[in-house]
Order: structure tokens, then C-alpha cells, then sequence
């Protein structure tokens, strides 16, 4: 058998990805010279992907003429190959609960350092967001094409949306998916142990933004209530991250310093 059957072989026999350690228990007298030669001519012919090294997924018919293949199709397999926790993230996870106004070409994955090396392979098309733990409490599961994937709930979904801003385009794009991911989110769901993986400034700038700026009082309230229990750790922080500090115009119930102009996109 040659690699290329090899390859079909495996298709046929439903596996979506393999590894250059599988291909070499598959043919121990080929050299890895060899073998990488077979995977330059596969990846040529469209036949498969990589999207990281030493890791290979096939291309099913129906993703061959875009010549990429979506994260979806193989990120519980390369989590499993990188042996690390995970869950799909941010704008992607929205994605998955709905609010979809925006599809950026790229994918956010959430998992722990250390960072992966990641390839320039026109294949690689994850952000990946670093976190010490995964709060498995609030986390998703659905299956995908070829296997069961992982992703924030609704209400992990805002708020990491807030806390990792710049990945997330900023709050004007925050605002504009909330205002489609509001319309599944429970923040009554939330509890102490959030604030293990979530600061306390994120729960603040989420509730303005869905308090004043995308009119989702009832929602904003729950929070508000939430912060009034922890009086003690709430002091005024700045709104943006990403825009410098000012402190002449604020928001007194929400104790943020308001440094940037949000505008969400109308949906």
C-alpha cells in the first residue's frame, strides 16, 4: 500500500485526521524524508490539510474547492494530538448560539499555556486565547461533522467577549454580537466561581454595555445585582482596554471611567 491509499484507507474507515507518528507505524521502512515528500504531494492535490505540525486532516469533497477546512471539522481531534483542554470561544462561540452578523475568517479556541507554535500554513485558522483554567462548569457540548466540540455557554460567551476585547475587534463589535447572543444568555446562571476565571472590571463593562448602550436592562440588572454583593471589590476602572484612560466623564452606578465611544453595528 502507498500513502495515498494509505490516506483513502482512512477516510473510508471514518477517521478525519492522522499524524506523521501514525504514518510511520504505518510504514516503518519508509524514511520521514520520504513520507514528508508523499505529504507535499497530498497537500498539493488538495487531499489534505495541516494545520498545525505533524498533524494532518483530510479534505472531505464538500471543503475541497474552498481549499480550507473550518476548525469545527477537526479542533477535538488536534486538542486530543496537543493533549490539552479547550473550548471554542469568543466571536465563534456567538456563532454557535446564533449570533452570527459577522463570520470573520478566523476561529477562537480557548485553552492553557504553554503557547502552541502555531504554522503559516494558509490552513491555520485559529486565535488562540490563553487562560490558566477552563471553567469546565460553563462550558457547551454539540457534535460536529466528525466529533463532539467544545464551546462557551451563552453567558462564558459575553463575558470573554468583554474580557479579550482586542481578539474580539473591540467593543463596538462586542456590542453588535450581544445584541443577537443576549437573546439566549441567563445571567442569573453565573455564580461566585466566574469570578475564578472572569475579573470583576469585565462584569462591570458588560453590564453598561448592555445597561446603556444595547437597551438590555433586565439582563444588566442581574449583573448589577451581582456586583452590589461584592461592594468591596468594585472600584472605577476605565471602559476600553484598548483606548487611553481619562477620568473627566464617568458612570457613577457602574463605576467606570468612560474612555471610548461605543457604537454598535445596526443588525
Amino acid at each position: 500500500m502507498v500513502i495515498k491509499d494509505w490516506i483513502e484507507q482512512q477516510e473510508l474507515s471514518g477517521r478525519s485526521t492522522f499524524s506523521n507518528k501514525m504514518l510511520k507505524e504505518a510504514f516503518p521502512n519508509k524514511s520521514m524524508q520520504v513520507i514528508k515528500n508523499n505529504l507535499y504531494r497530498q497537500n498539493r492535490a488538495g487531499n489534505i490539510v495541516s494545520p498545525y505540525r505533524s498533524f494532518y486532516v483530510i479534505v472531505p469533497p464538500h471543503y475541497k474547492l474552498k481549499g480550507v477546512v473550518p476548525p469545527y471539522y477537526y479542533i477535538n481531534q488536534l486538542m486530543k494530538f496537543l493533549n490539552k483542554p479547550y473550548y471554542i470561544s469568543l466571536y465563534s462561540a456567538a456563532e454557535l448560539h446564533g449570533a452570527a452578523h459577522q463570520r470573520p475568517q478566523r476561529y477562537c479556541v480557548t485553552t492553557i499555556p504553554p503557547k502552541i507554535k502555531e504554522t503559516k500554513s494558509k490552513s491555520n485558522l485559529i486565535n488562540w486565547i490563553y487562560v490558566e483554567r477552563i471553567p469546565q462548569k460553563y462550558i457547551d457540548k454539540k457534535n460536529s461533522e466528525t466529533s463532539e466540540i467544545l464551546f462557551s455557554n451563552p453567558e462564558l460567551t459575553a463575558l470573554d467577549l468583554v474580557q479579550h476585547e482586542r481578539v474580539a475587534g473591540g467593543l463596538s463589535n462586542v456590542s453588535t454580537i450581544l445584541i443577537e447572543l443576549c437573546e439566549v444568555t441567563d445571567f442569573t446562571k453565573i455564580s461566585d466561581d466566574i469570578l475564578e476565571y472572569i475579573n470583576i472590571t469585565t462584569i462591570q463593562r458588560l453590564g453598561y454595555i448592555l445597561d446603556v448602550i444595547i437597551d438590555q436592562k433586565e439582563q444588566a440588572e442581574v449583573l448589577y445585582a451581582f456586583l452590589k454583593q461584592r461592594p468591596k471589590a468594585i472600584r472605577f476602572r476605565q471602559l476600553s482596554k484598548m483606548h487611553p484612560p481619562v477620568t473627566t466623564q464617568r458612570d457613577i452606578k457602574w463605576k467606570l471611567f468612560i474612555n471610548t465611544e461605543i457604537q454598535p453595528d445596526d443588525i
